[in-house]
């Protein structure tokens, strides 16, 4: 099968490679883009600095970043439009101009490009945020050791593992590329799930998402290990009712 990432998916960093994947996949794909949360919005001018020559004129843009995406596009997202949103695999500098308003961000797989703020204390905040992305760190399936299956639904199989780095306990999702590619309806459920869980974060009552990634085969979705189970399960091994006090201590 053909690598495809999905972006969006990545909780740690986005990335997008040269694919030609179904337009279903590049819909749904941009549709999570879409649904992740902004946290920044303006607009601006930018322009690529490329390795050798001389860089081009600036740009008005619209400059956006959603989750752990920096979204730079010419037109609404809401339009589906996928050749105005920018991915970058990976950010490997990032340095600020504060008297000429500028940030400068260079990617491992592409151009620098250069982004030009109204003002010094725009492009400072703006500094800041794209520093914080960078330094997140990034996890793949190297950094967990699996301890054993907890269960296995219609989506995917679940395992319970270890962060080797921390030895925090996590629940890991498996998701084969391969089911999900099959219908539009199993990849808008996976997309959806992902979504959902990373909108929800900070809500006291829905086990939280730690990182996401993937590999050519596989979507991970990590979580929080809530070890007494889930409460659909609880209520069910209680013959399908809960007493009051039961109620009140959940």
């Amino acid at each position: 099968m053909e690598e495809i990432l999905l972006r969006g998916w990545d909780w740690d960093v986005d990335r997008v490679r040269v694919t030609q994947p179904s337009k279903e996949v590049r819909d749904n794909s941009s549709r999570l883009v879409r649904g992740l949360p902004k946290k920044l919005s303006v607009d601006l001018e930018a322009r690529k600095r490329p390795a050798r020559g001389l860089p081009g004129g600036f740009k008005a843009l619209k400059a956006e970043i959603r989750g752990n995406v920096l979204v730079l596009r010419k037109s609404e997202l809401e339009s589906r439009d996928s050749q105005s949103v920018w991915l970058r695999e990976e950010l490997v500098r990032c340095a600020a101009s504060c008297k000429a308003q500028t940030v400068r961000v260079e990617f491992a797989s592409g151009p620098i490009v250069e982004l030009r703020f109204a003002s010094q204390e725009e492009a400072a905040v703006w500094f800041e945020s794209i520093q914080m992305i960078a330094n997140t760190r990034k996890v793949g399936l190297q950094d967990f050791q699996v301890c054993s299956p907890i269960g296995k639904g219609a989506s995917g199989r679940v395992f319970l593992v270890k962060d080797r780095a921390t030895g925090e306990r996590m629940a890991m999702k498996v998701i084969s590329k391969k089911d999900v590619f099959d219908s539009e309806g199993s990849l808008r459920h996976a997309l959806d799930e992902r979504l959902v869980l990373e909108r929800c974060r900070g809500f006291p009552f829905i086990v939280q998402l730690c990182h996401a990634f993937q590999t050519e085969k596989n979507l991970y979705l990590l979580t929080e290990f809530a070890e007494g189970g889930d409460l659909f399960s609880y209520v069910k091994r209680r013959g399908g009712t809960l007493s009051e006090d039961e109620i009140r201590r959940i």
